[in-house]
């Protein structure tokens, strides 16, 4: 009799051991106990351009690796970036680099630009981050049709 009351002890606790602890597995996985940091990022449509290596200083400038990864060589004559995706896209007010920069195919260069927050300088202090758009003005060498492709970009503040 005590083998058998001991037996139901532990079946009916086990189960409830056992829900517990698949509950605190399903939190876990879906990173509630995790200390995320921002990833920090900038995604273009699908196409020939990406970036890695991105991040934002406390006074606003962004650098990042621009990769190219089309056929032809791209001459790059200017980037824009801002917190506000309308003034990216109507901007006349870009940030070129000092010279127009040529990448080939499969290759990348870093830039350092200037962030807005409409039309003021970006400031933000570290930890934190920003969120906005980036825009690339670049002459297709082959074709030498001017183009502008836009990225959304997260960059946590060093």
């Amino acid at each position: 009799m005590k083998l058998q009351a001991a037996f139901e002890f532990l079946l009916s606790y086990g189960w409830a051991v056992l829900i517990v602890v698949l509950v605190l597995i399903g939190i876990y996985y879906i990173g509630i106990f995790s200390n995320k940091q921002i990833n920090s990022n900038c995604v273009f449509p699908a196409g020939t351009l990406s970036c890695t290596n991105v991040y934002i200083s406390q006074n606003g400038i962004l650098t990042m690796d621009l990769v190219y990864s089309g056929t032809y060589p791209i001459n790059v004559s200017g980037m824009g970036c801002n917190s506000d995706e309308q003034a990216i896209v109507t901007s006349n007010d870009i940030n070129p680099p000092s010279n127009v920069v040529n990448i080939i195919s499969q290759q990348s260069h870093q830039f350092s630009l200037q962030c807005y927050n409409n039309s003021v300088a970006f400031a933000g202090s570290s930890g934190g981050f920003f969120k906005g758009y980036i825009s690339v003005y670049y002459i297709d060498t082959y074709t030498k049709l001017p183009s502008t492709a836009y990225a959304q970009t997260e960059a946590q503040i060093t």
